[in-house]
């Protein structure tokens, strides 16, 4: 590696360690995700509220406030909902302890216990309600027919009162109570052989009510101690500590490493400062290597400029700008679509025929505009030599110097052409493969299509039996119209709609009582609401 090498790798290094350095010390920064935590606190809080509710609701099931077990139960599965969730919103947050994690398992745990107690209260509860509701009724049908039966023993419609009275008071505090009503019902039981065959059942009955609510007792309330300090509690608690330890050891760490950033920060901006400092000079030092460039670059452009504009000048200058022909009126125009263009025109006299020529090679700028004065230059020299040859031997000869001329120059380009002579007796003879040939007749005020047959120059060099030779006439007012494609290629300003070759022959008839130069004058005029993207040449002839 060389030595400039290293000099640009170093640098680039160095930026990009500081860089590397930087996002991992922010994304240290970022690692307390606050809606995780929002969550999974706000969902412990939630919890430790249906704890409370559930003991509630349990005291007023328990003391009949309620009628029914649906809010209980309803309290009991929000509360399982919870603790599933638990689990899943501590798994996102990514700094809580596998200790943190274990106390949620024993939380659920603790639920489902919790659950079970729930549910077994709720069958011993309604077991007792169901035993202190028909105990004072039946209480008191046994001791309506024990006086209605004549002579009760004595006192104990009074005993059975009181077994009611203890079981109700029991029911409503705890203690010595509970002690007192089984004194009572032990007593009224030992009284049984006092009471009289036919009301020996109503008091067994009897005694069974208050002895299953005794006994209920026993088994609520061990159940509502076990709701009202379930271990549901101590674990959330416990857990409740835990992450909070968990959040304030993982603050702590991000405040250091929110410290450490700043520090990075301040450290990278004083690497910035000092860079954007080197930087301003080398910008100043490119700005005037700039300026020094964008000078000589100038004289270059001015030179091609220049050099392109010459080129132009030449070119115009081989196509005649005031065509003549023997009792014609004509007119012709050519305007390249770059500073050079690939269109050719020529209307001259040659021995004693009379020569119009149209052509176009394809694409256009420089390359093009160069094929088309060699094309020029090909056609003046064969009829210098004989000026008496047909158009088709005139193509032939022009296209064997193209086609060898294109392949030196490496290009992929060829060239159509028409080329036509007019006779000493007034006929056209043409050939080659170019546009239409459109001649308005005055008699008819209509337009002839002349379809142009044979082939391109410069794609083989041997194309003389591809060609073919046709003739025509024009009387007087007719008028003969050679154009390139620029024109009927030419697309329209708005619709997208090309002027094609149906466009241009209405044109012509609408313009073709008019003089030559008025003709090509108007044609190119009717271009200016269409965008044009190819070379644009004609030649109006109107014979006289």
């Amino acid at each position: 590696m060389t030595s400039s090498w290293k000099r640009k790798l170093v640098p680039a290094a160095a930026v990009a360690a500081a860089l590397a350095l930087y996002g991992l010390i922010y994304a240290k920064t970022r690692a307390v995700d606050m809606h995780t935590h929002a969550a999974f606190t706000e969902e412990l809080a939630r919890l430790k509220h249906l704890t409370t509710v559930l003991k509630q609701e349990t005291l007023a099931s328990r003391f009949g406030l309620v009628n029914q077990y649906d809010a209980l139960t309803a309290t009991t599965h929000e509360i399982a909902d919870s603790v599933r969730k638990l689990g899943p919103d501590l798994s996102a947050i990514r700094y809580a302890r596998p200790e943190t994690t274990q106390l949620v398992r024993e939380l659920e745990r603790a639920e489902g216990e919790l659950r079970g107690a729930v549910e077994r209260f709720k069958t011993a509860n309604s077991v007792l309600r169901n035993s202190l509701y028909y105990l004072p009724s039946a209480g008191e049908t046994f001791s309506r027919k024990l006086v209605d039966a004549g002579a009760p023993p004595s006192g104990i419609p009074a005993a059975v009162m009181q077994v009611v009275q203890g079981a109700l008071v029991y029911n409503l505090v705890k203690g010595e109570s509970g002690n007192a009503f089984a004194a009572r019902h032990a007593a009224l039981a030992s009284r049984a052989g006092e009471v009289p065959d036919g009301l020996r059942p109503e008091f067994a009955f009897f005694l069974k009510h208050a002895e299953r609510a005794l006994r209920q007792h026993e088994v609520v309330d061990p159940l509502i101690e076990r709701i009202s300090s379930s271990n549901v509690d101590r674990d959330m608690a416990a857990l409740e500590r835990a992450y909070a330890a968990d959040f304030e050891r993982e603050s702590e760490a991000v405040n250091r490493y929110q410290i450490a950033l700043y520090a990075w920060s301040v450290v990278l901006l004083l690497l910035v400062a000092r860079v954007g400092s080197k930087l301003r000079r080398l910008y100043a030092e490119l700005e005037d290597r700039v300026k020094d460039r964008t000078v000589r670059l100038d004289a270059a452009l001015k030179q091609v400029w220049g050099e392109m504009a010459l080129a132009k000048r030449i070119q115009l200058a081989l196509v005649p700008t005031a065509p003549t022909l023997h009792n014609c009126d004509v007119a012709a125009v050519m305007k390249p679509a770059d500073e050079v263009g690939g269109d050719y025109y020529d209307v001259f006299r040659e021995g004693d025929q009379e020569w119009i020529l149209i052509g176009d090679v394809s694409g256009h700028g420089v390359p093009a505009g160069l094929i088309m004065m060699m094309c020029q230059t090909a056609v003046r020299a064969a009829l210098a030599s004989n000026p008496a040859m047909a158009p088709d031997e005139l193509l032939v000869i022009v296209n064997r110097t193209l086609t060898e001329n294109i392949r030196r120059l490496g290009e992929d380009k060829y060239m159509t052409i028409s080329a036509l002579c007019r006779d000493e007796a007034g006929r056209f003879h043409h050939a080659g493969l170019h546009q239409d040939l459109m001649i308005y007749r005055a008699q008819t005020g209509r337009v002839d299509c002349i379809p142009s047959e044979g082939a391109w120059l410069g794609i083989t060099s041997d194309i003389d039996r591809l060609l073919t030779v046709g003739t025509f006439e024009l009387a007087a007012g007719d008028v003969l119209f050679l154009y390139t494609d620029g024109i009927t290629e030419a697309v329209r300003t708005g619709d997208g709609k090309m002027l094609d070759n149906a466009g241009l022959s209405t044109l012509l008839e609408n313009l073709g009582r008019r003089c030559a130069g008025d003709i090509v004058t108007e044609v190119v005029a009717h271009l200016d609401g269409y965008d044009v993207a190819d070379d644009v040449a004609a030649v109006a002839v109107k014979q006289r």
